[in-house]
């Protein structure tokens, strides 16, 4: 016996109506964001405005400038400001770590200070962002564990399942390394950061370009930072519908696809699975990056009194790793190319 389609209808709608609040919490994190890396974007360019005005001359600024060395005075006021956050804590753990270990000699190059001081620019932007970003994780995961709590009743320690889901890897990565690790949101902005660095000493004309490109970059990490988060946050209530359906008897789900959603998606809407194939990002969202479809499980007792068993969708399973993070790819790339059309 399967639930019945009034059933069914209810269960639906209830899905569609939560992703209703999904949207909203996505608008709160995007003008986050916003806020952040503008700020962070307006102080590294200042920075570089005044490193060019103070150094070039009417010819622009060449290498030989740059590499000449840096005032003792400069120099000690970053020691001390990095000092400063390290014993206020002011960072991540991970960004204390680098300003820690990070000890700037005193004879240094006006090129090598700025770089310092662009860099713990960025440590302090990742460190703001990876905080509001860990604090937008737990809020989704305990909303959505509350939200199946009212619809199947207590499920048990709650600290306990938070902590598992919110730790777990994704794809072979947790989220602190797409923030922190050597392809993560610090390290490829870092990289594209220290890259114009390079080619800034030129004329006037060309200094303007490159910080354009530059900022441009940093428009492109911000939606990146962003689809990380509502990808992120659509794995979380994944695992908290899948942990819960285990915890309460279900044998199957449905899949219930978001509004307007992509073709990826839309071909699986109301289908049926078989819960022991639930997968996140394989049978279940997200199938892609921002995706926020859903689910809602089902009992079906002819299953469990004779074990019999439903039609594998094999289809469905083939959407593997490989595609994921070509999909990904694919993403970055049309946001570089949207971004890249802009003037700034």
């Amino acid at each position: 016996m399967k639930s019945t389609q009034k059933q069914r209808n209810e269960a639906y709608n209830r899905e569609r109506k939560a992703m209703d609040a999904w949207v909203k919490a996505d608008l709160d994190n995007e003008a986050m964001l916003k806020q952040l890396y503008t700020q962070s974007k307006a102080q590294i360019e200042a920075n570089i405005d005044r490193f060019y005005m103070r150094y070039a001359d009417k010819h622009g600024l060449d290498k030989r400038t740059v590499k000449k060395l840096a005032d003792s005075f400069d120099v000690t006021a970053y020691q001390n400001m990095a000092k400063e956050a390290v014993a206020n804590r002011d960072f991540s753990k991970e960004a204390n770590l680098w300003l820690s270990v990070y000890n700037l000699k005193m004879k240094v190059s006006r090129e090598e200070l700025l770089r310092a001081e662009l860099n713990y620019e960025l440590l302090k932007l990742h460190s703001k962002m990876d905080n509001q970003m860990q604090l937008a994780r737990e809020k989704a995961a305990l909303d959505e564990i509350k939200r199946q709590a009212g619809i199947l009743g207590g499920q048990g320690s709650v600290a306990k399942r938070l902590k598992g889901i919110l730790n777990a890897d994704f794809y072979g990565k947790n989220f602190s390394e797409r923030v922190w690790g050597n392809n993560g949101l610090y390290h490829e902005t870092q990289k594209s950061l220290f890259s114009s660095l390079s080619r800034i000493a030129t004329d006037m004309q060309g200094y303007k370009k490159e910080k354009e490109r530059l900022m441009r970059r940093f428009d492109v990490a911000e939606y990146e930072a962003l689809r990380l988060l509502k990808t992120e946050n659509a794995r979380i209530r994944s695992d908290v519908q899948l942990d819960a359906y285990k915890k309460n008897g279900f044998t199957h789900y449905i899949f219930v696809c978001e509004p307007g959603a992509c073709q990826i998606c839309s071909p699986y809407d109301k289908e049926r699975f078989e819960l022991s194939k639930g997968a996140t990002a394989v049978t279940m969202p997200p199938l892609h990056p921002n995706c926020k479809c859903s689910t809602y499980g089902e009992v079906d007792y002819d299953t469990v009194l004779k074990g019999s068993k439903d039609s594998n969708h094999e289809s469905l399973d083939k959407l593997n790793k490989t595609e994921y993070n070509q999909s990904m790819k694919e993403s970055s790339t049309y946001a570089r190319n949207v971004l890249s059309a802009v003037s700034l």
